[in-house]
């Protein structure tokens, strides 16, 4: 089941996304969206007021006339109340992928990048895929999927959810290291010797190829139609992978990471990946 939170026109892009993979894919489809209901006007006893629900049915039924456009019709709906990112993940954990924008408005929404986004992507039960209001790039222009590799957990998660969304969308794969060591590359030769460090930059740059090589030597063995191309560069974590990904369809990145990743966790290079980025961002943990 692919899950997509939607709120209305700003969220369109998401909703478009999660249903032409639902179509490729042949999943179910449910579209959740989320009454915003103060405190104040929330009486357990008595329910929601009718206004805010007959709205919130308003926005479905936009919803869905837009996905059946697709040719998708295994179509669920969901109504949600007051919290949003509670909502989406709860309803993770029936589900393969969710699908949310980087921001949203109105009654049914509070999706701005920074908050839902973010902490829908730290704590859901699945990959989460970040649309931004405005793409550069869909599924039509060009099939290009980039992962960063990074030999932690989680980026071997990410390589392995992005080469069977390749696998089932005919995209062609990027598997992607970085290798920086930051400031420590500054240091003098001398005091570099003194604490054992003098040979970090050949360390870092001959790790990273063997986490790419090991992917690119791996993922056709369990997916045998995905076309994977391997590269190791030294740099920051967020310009190189932004620079992949200035072509593809799809970036995919782990929550969490190590080595040439160090710091990606949610709220640093994963953040700003999800902001600067031009295609949707998937997000494994």
């Amino acid at each position: 089941m692919i899950l997509v939170a939607y709120s209305g026109a700003e969220s369109r892009n998401a909703l478009d996304w999660a249903a032409e993979h639902a179509l490729r894919t042949n999943q179910n489809l449910t579209v959740l969206t989320v009454i915003k209901l103060p405190s104040t006007l929330y009486d357990e006893t008595q329910g929601v007021p009718a206004e805010f629900t007959k709205a919130a049915r308003r926005v479905l039924d936009d919803a869905v006339a837009r996905v059946r456009s697709f040719g998708v019709t295994d179509i669920e709906t969901v109504i949600g109340y007051r919290d949003i990112t509670g909502a989406i993940v709860e309803l993770s954990r029936e589900a393969e992928i969710v699908v949310v924008g980087n921001r949203g408005h109105g009654e049914t929404a509070s999706a701005l990048l920074g908050s839902v986004a973010y902490a829908v992507t730290s704590h859901a039960a699945c990959p989460v895929i970040v649309v931004r209001d405005q793409m550069e790039h869909s599924w039509g222009d060009h099939r290009k999927i980039v992962v960063g590799i990074d030999g932690s957990r989680a980026g071997r998660h990410a390589g392995l959810f992005a080469a069977g969304v390749a696998a089932q969308t005919g995209a062609e794969l990027t598997v992607v290291g970085v290798w920086d060591i930051g400031g420590i590359g500054h240091m003098s030769g001398e005091f570099a010797a003194r604490i054992g460090v003098e040979d970090l930059h050949a360390k870092g740059e001959l790790k990273t190829k063997d986490w790419i090589q090991q992917a690119v030597r791996q993922i056709p063995a369990r997916f045998p139609d995905v076309k994977v191309t391997g590269v190791v560069r030294r740099g920051s974590p967020v310009v190189v992978l932004r620079e992949e990904a200035a072509d593809a369809s799809l970036l995919v990145i782990g929550s969490r990471g190590r080595g040439g990743f160090a710091g990606l966790l949610l709220g640093s290079v994963s953040h700003r990946l999800i902001h600067d980025v031009g295609c949707p961002v998937a997000v494994v943990r």
